[in-house]
């Protein structure tokens, strides 16, 4: 067995930057350097997921199984990765990237993919708008919940939530029934769907 985990700087307690990861074996204490950045694992432990390494610029997650590291590279569309998650039983992997408008420069998307790993199959579903999405599963898997912030005008920002029906492929935009706005800039830092 094995921990995985990240030493960094944290500012007045708030910001935590990771620097460097490790894993450490249980059984003889040893810890080695774990170059990757942001792992997360599925919960059966056989797949885990991280972002490029440091001064890779490419787009896309690597996609790994813990006995043949460093596993697959896969390249997604869009300007930047903006988070990715497990699904509740480690069967797909839900990615997002933000999309940049080419001519002014503006966030215009956010696209959301998922991947087996088994398959290798990818599928995306319907992009929704705004800055700093987060995903989170649903507990039965079936569904994703999207946040993001926008801005609705020179002084109003918002909070942007969707629901995504994977079987029936199905975005649920929530703005009508919640309703998260500020004068100042908002975002969401951390997101669990509970049941």
């Amino acid at each position: 067995n094995e921990v995985y985990w990240s030493e960094g700087l944290c500012e007045n307690g708030d910001t935590c930057t990771p620097a460097q990861n490790y894993v450490t074996e249980i059984s003889t204490g040893k810890t080695t350097d774990f170059p990757f950045q942001f792992p997360v694992f599925s919960i059966s432990g056989d797949y885990y997921a991280y972002a490029n390494a440091k001064g890779e610029d490419a787009v896309g997650v690597w996609v790994a199984n813990l006995e043949e590291p460093p596993g697959r590279f896969l390249p997604l569309p869009g300007d930047h990765l903006m988070g990715y998650e497990w699904s509740p039983d480690g069967d797909q992997l839900a990615m997002t990237t933000l999309v940049r408008s080419e001519y002014s420069g503006r966030p215009s998307d956010v696209r959301i993919f998922l991947l087996d790993p088994e398959t290798w199959v990818q599928r995306e579903m319907n992009p929704v708008s705004g800055l700093n999405a987060l995903l989170t599963w649903s507990g039965d898997g079936d569904r994703l919940l999207i946040s993001s912030s926008s801005q609705l005008d020179a002084d109003n920002y918002a909070i942007n939530l969707w629901v995504i029906d994977l079987e029936k492929q199905r975005t649920i935009n929530l703005a009508d029934s919640i309703k998260i706005t500020s004068k100042q800039y908002i975002s969401v830092e951390h997101i669990e769907w509970l049941p």
